[in-house]
């Protein structure tokens, strides 16, 4: 009798735990879902995003995906049900779309950078509000406000140091002075301890050369 219950139990707990994958890798949805997978049942495809890579290429979670899915996918992170879109046109639909047909989810942090869900005085939409705030960081205007003063200072050091010298090799020294002058706000730290090195512009003088 007990080994009975215990049968019931078992085949139980198998038809459910199988209803429970087929819902996890076929999730509802009101339209049809672009091609894709779920991964493992609560991880879903987080391990392979994290795979460790050197290249400095688009990740091989993504690019593998692109390859086999093509522009549109759907994946799971962490838990979450996710779209990736790669596709320029599907993009700028979305992004012109907000507030309107679609409603957008950011993560805490993002949320409090982006001042998302509050009611901005300026009225501009999500997008637009990154938009203006790379632009004031990242913008041709403010590089060339921030930027150009301290290219001048640079030049002129170079200029000034060239004059107690009796002869200078131009092109040697206008590659040291270009590559010993990085953009602090679009680099990180290790890039500007590189080509700040003297052995680096060697390197690079010499490539140059041959």
């Amino acid at each position: 009798m007990w080994s009975f219950e215990v049968c019931v139990v078992v085949a139980l707990v198998s038809i459910y735990l199988t209803h429970w994958i087929y819902k996890w890798r076929n999730p509802k949805c009101n339209g049809i879902l672009p091609p894709g997978s779920s991964g493992i049942p609560l991880v879903g495809e987080t391990l392979q995003l994290f795979t460790p890579t050197y290249s400095n290429d688009v990740l091989p979670f993504i690019k593998k995906r692109l390859q086999r899915h093509g522009p549109l996918f759907r994946t799971n992170l962490a838990g979450r049900n996710i779209i990736v879109s790669a596709d320029y046109e599907f993009n700028r639909f979305i992004f012109g779309q907000e507030e309107k047909l679609v409603v957008r989810w950011y993560l805490d942090s993002l949320s409090g950078l982006i001042k998302h869900g509050e009611q901005r005085p300026d009225g501009l939409t999500t997008h637009k509000y990154m938009k203006n705030l790379v632009a004031s960081h990242f913008g041709t205007d403010s590089i060339r406000q921030k930027l150009l003063s301290q290219f001048e200072d640079k030049v002129l050091k170079a200029l000034h140091s060239w004059s107690f010298q009796d002869s200078i090799e131009l092109e040697y020294a206008s590659i040291r002075v270009q590559y010993q002058f990085p953009s602090p706000p679009l680099i990180i730290l290790w890039c500007y301890q590189i080509y700040a090195h003297t052995e680096f512009n060697t390197r690079v003088l010499q490539f140059i050369e041959r």
